[in-house]
């Protein structure tokens, strides 16, 4: 099975090896998939945080799609498939979590409701209702309340783009290192809480 025949919400797991020893492995589920890219939004990841195109490493790919099939995986470590289209296409510098629940919100003084899309240990991504995008650099401040968690994020816009009628995703960086110590209990919580619904999904 190819990576681009998986349809939208399917699970799947990803493994990396290099030199016979794992370093990563991520769960997740396909968000949006063609041959010209592939999305997935992570629910459980350990180890390093590699780029999963790189020829420096071996990618044992499962998709769980009525049963367990295993995934052709084309990297550039397969010599001619350098021009492919048909591989994950997301690139970070580190991982996002899925979280994907509306969390009150400060942006130049007003207050407002976004959806907390996803976060990172370097920043967090939310989508905000309104006609024209905010400016970069423009400071955002969240009131995260989330099992058990109760904490402040702020940070700075560095991209913006319309998803959709009204609709506008916004990328944003943290502004203080002391967050992403916030961040990072609550993101082992999410992960595991997310990985067992995951488990049971599958298992069902």
């Amino acid at each position: 099975m190819r990576l681009s025949e998986l349809s939208q919400g399917t699970p799947i797991r990803l493994k990396a090896f290099q030199n016979g020893e794992k370093n990563t492995e991520i769960w997740g589920k396909i968000r949006k998939n063609s041959e010209q890219r592939c999305q997935i939004d992570i629910y459980y990841y350990e180890g390093l945080n590699i780029d999963l195109n790189s020829p420096d490493y071996d990618i044992e790919a499962v998709a769980f799609d009525h049963g367990e099939q295993k995934i052709e995986w084309i990297n550039r470590a397969e010599t001619g498939n350098e021009e492919k289209e048909d591989r994950l296409q997301e690139k970070r510098e580190s991982f996002r979590i899925y979280i994907g629940i509306p969390v009150d919100c400060q942006i130049e003084g007003e207050d407002s409701f976004v959806l907390l899309v996803d976060v990172s240990e370097k920043g967090f991504r939310i989508v905000r209702r309104e006609s024209k995008a905010l400016r970069k650099e423009t400071q955002v401040e969240l009131h995260v309340e989330d099992d058990g968690f109760d904490f402040i994020l702020e940070g700075a816009i560095v991209w913006s783009k319309q998803i959709d009628d009204g609709k506008i995703m916004y990328g944003c960086k943290l502004l203080e290192e002391k967050d992403s110590n916030k961040l990072l209990p609550y993101m082992k919580v999410k992960q595991k809480k997310l990985l067992e619904e995951l488990t049971r999904e599958i298992e069902r």
